[in-house]
């Protein structure tokens, strides 16, 4: 992998439109998980923890403000192939966020990994660029690098012993091994449960018919309610109830309206569950359940993961459609608060 040291440069054009490729969006700042860097490995160890995964040919975007990171999104590796129009993308997000610095860590062992990272920061403005690094795996570099900052064979880092990272695991962060890790999550249950399965919607769906929406409306409020309260993960029985439930739209509409930022993590437990446990045909509103609690619990690589199943099993399904814009725009998980503040003045906005 050939090392070249080059400094940045302001693009001399206006960038163009964003990356074809979602961001996967990790928690904003007010989340309360503090953590310290105090050197760019630390930075390249704690990144895991604030997407859910080990990234491997990513790049990855840490938005600053204040010396705080208010802002982790991640995309594929290939978006480096155009860098104009990924630089004017990231250049978006971070005016949305407001924050002034913008840190960006390419993770690959490509061979021109080196000058993909420094052709995306040679789009970025200087003013706002604080670093732009390459790590693959085993070391690390800066592209900014003029001097004698970094050694010519990069500076070996390893997350097992890095404090940060061990500092996230005690704050309660988790990392999974990779994406398909994540992806795992959303893919429902296993062929040999699907029978089984496909008998308990059957009688929930005979326990449901004929009832008003108005009384399947209390219903899962009720059931939805009693599932976090009782902190246990719901049964397959009550897992059929639920989907069959949240399949009429303003039905599911009732069970998103319920999420609160405080208990979102709740609701990501509940709904992936559910998820598990649910036919293909009936998922794609528990897939979006599970969507909205993972971005509002500051997970957005759950979020698209659930995003990318009901594309796949329900293309006309809308709130997918929502869902998606949300991490376009790398809307923050707080913006939730003024979500719910409308739904109540406009209850006719969530169903469709």
């Amino acid at each position: 992998m050939r090392r070249q040291r080059k400094r940045a440069v302001r693009p001399s054009a206006s960038p163009s439109a964003g990356p074809s490729a979602r961001a996967s969006v990790g928690p904003d700042a007010e989340d309360g998980t503090r953590l310290r860097a105090k050197s760019p490995a630390d930075l390249i160890g704690v990144v895991p923890y604030l997407l859910g995964f080990h990234p491997s040919e990513s790049v990855v975007l840490l938005l600053l403000s204040e010396r705080r990171v208010v802002m982790t999104a991640r995309m594929d590796f290939a978006e480096l192939t155009d860098p104009r129009g990924l630089a004017g993308y990231l250049d978006e997000v971070r005016r949305g966020q407001g924050a002034v610095g913008v840190v960006t860590i390419t993770y690959s062992r490509s061979d021109d990994a080196w000058e993909r990272t420094a052709a995306l920061a040679d789009e970025i403005d200087p003013a706002v660029l604080v670093d732009a690094m390459l790590a693959d795996g085993e070391r690390w570099w800066s592209v900014l690098c003029n001097g004698s900052c970094c050694p010519p064979e990069g500076t070996p880092y390893d997350l097992g012993s890095n404090p940060l990272s061990a500092a996230a695991v005690y704050a309660g962060l988790n990392a999974m091994p990779d994406r398909s890790s994540v992806e795992a999550l959303v893919a429902g249950p296993s062929p040999d449960d699907v029978p089984a399965l496909e008998l308990a919607v059957d009688e929930a769906l005979e326990e449901l018919i004929g009832t008003s929406v108005g009384s399947r409306k209390r219903l899962v409020r009720r059931l939805v309610q009693q599932t976090l309260d009782a902190g246990q993960p719901p049964s397959d029985v009550e897992c059929a109830r639920l989907a069959v439930l949240v399949h009429h739209l303003h039905v599911r509409d009732v069970a998103w309206a319920q999420l609160t930022r405080e208990r979102a993590a709740e609701h990501v437990a509940l709904w992936q569950r559910v998820v598990s446990r649910t036919p293909v045909w009936l998922a794609s509103a528990p897939l979006c359940l599970l969507g909205i609690s993972a971005w509002v619990a500051g997970n957005g690589t759950l979020q698209n993961c659930c995003v990318e199943r009901v594309e796949r099993i329900d293309p006309e399904y809308s709130m997918a459609s929502l869902l998606a814009d949300i991490n376009q725009r790398a809307l923050p998980p707080s913006y939730w608060d003024e979500l719910r503040r409308e739904f109540r003045k406009h209850p006719d906005m969530l169903a469709g």
